[in-house]
């Protein structure tokens, strides 16, 4: 099993850590699993020998607390894990579990406690670019240029900041075919407010100028041959899960036809649909916003690249990176 999904589509099964062992989201240090002891999952989980967890890095240690106190109460023994062998794989350099607003000690305890403080990356002379040097250019022109739209897909800009990686983005679009342009704008709702005064007093221009972190921007921006990203788990068994890259092929009304670039679903034709998200405790009302579940991505902040490996990536540092390891996991992108 894999904590993310889109190591999760590069096993045997695709299963994730949440699926197999029924972890709530999001995770706390008193949640509990939803498999019950005499459940067909509490059988299952009663009768495998070895667990073997890719990108345990990744992972809250509150997951593996969870799994710990599961499997005690599944074996009915107080040995850790209920006596069964658990192996953890992944780069142990990745960077911590995020925890929105958090200080540096809530960060560290996310992950247990800090190791290799002095442990710094030093970036080769050779592979700095000039400062007057545009890194859209650098890293997408030609291949727009050329029409070379599948090695696209081996490129990637990292950024440490959600801001300028929009702002990469929106550069890059502008190289492709203005005439293929489509805007999809979302449907923004509140929801379960009992006594619907919030339905009558707020206006949906205020709701579509909304854009907390868990949700899409009210307006998505797409030409053909864009490169996209899900933000959700869709079908993890097609493919289709929170970090996968795709091509845009066709833009319609109601769906996008697209091209899987990532995991062993590479080259597969899929069709995108919007679907309802929902954004709590931020606002004093549920928000809803109905959208595609996508975003762009020739450009990507640095942590949601964590297990995507491309053949050519510049890195943006015209703004320090904010979390240690960020660099180190931004270089380790690359093939060479």
């Amino acid at each position: 099993m894999a904590f993310t999904g889109i190591a999760a589509t590069l096993l045997p099964n695709r299963k994730t850590v949440h699926k197999t062992l029924g972890l709530p989201v999001p995770l706390f240090s008193d949640s509990t699993s939803s498999i019950k002891v005499q459940s067909k999952e509490g059988q299952y989980l009663k009768n495998v020998d070895i667990f073997i967890l890719d990108e345990a890095p990744m992972a809250p240690r509150f997951a593996l607390e969870v799994m710990d106190r599961t499997l005690r109460d599944i074996m009915k023994n107080d040995i850790a894990f209920g006596g069964k062998i658990v192996v953890l794989g992944g780069n142990f350099r990745q960077l911590l579990p995020i925890k929105e607003n958090e200080t540096k000690t809530e960060i560290i305890n996310l992950n247990g406690t800090l190791n290799d403080a002095n442990d710094n990356v030093k970036i080769p002379k050779q592979i700095i670019a000039n400062v007057n040097s545009d890194i859209v250019n650098d890293i997408y022109g030609k291949l727009i240029r050329d029409k070379k739209f599948d090695e696209i897909s081996e490129c990637a800009i990292l950024s440490a900041r959600n801001a300028d990686v929009n702002e990469l983005n929106e550069r890059v679009v502008q190289l492709l075919d203005t005439t293929t342009e489509r805007i999809y704008t979302s449907i923004d709702t509140v929801e379960n407010n009992d006594s619907n005064s919030f339905n009558e007093i707020i206006l949906p221009e205020y709701l579509n100028s909304l854009s907390p972190p868990s949700l899409l921007l009210h307006e998505l921006r797409l030409r053909v041959n864009s490169i996209i990203m899900l933000i959700r788990n869709l079908r993890i068994n097609k493919g289709l899960c929170n970090g996968t890259r795709l091509l845009v092929l066709e833009l319609t009304d109601n769906l996008l036809r697209c091209k899987i670039l990532t995991g062993d679903k590479f080259g597969d034709i899929v069709f995108i649909n919007r679907i309802t998200l929902y954004c709590e405790n931020v606002n004093p009302f549920t928000f809803k916003r109905r959208q595609f579940p996508v975003k762009l991505a020739f450009a990507m902040t640095i942590n949601k690249s964590q297990g995507q490996t491309f053949t050519n990536i510049g890195i943006d540092l015209r703004k320090d990176v904010f979390n240690r390891g960020q660099l180190y996991v931004a270089c380790s992108r690359v093939r060479k």
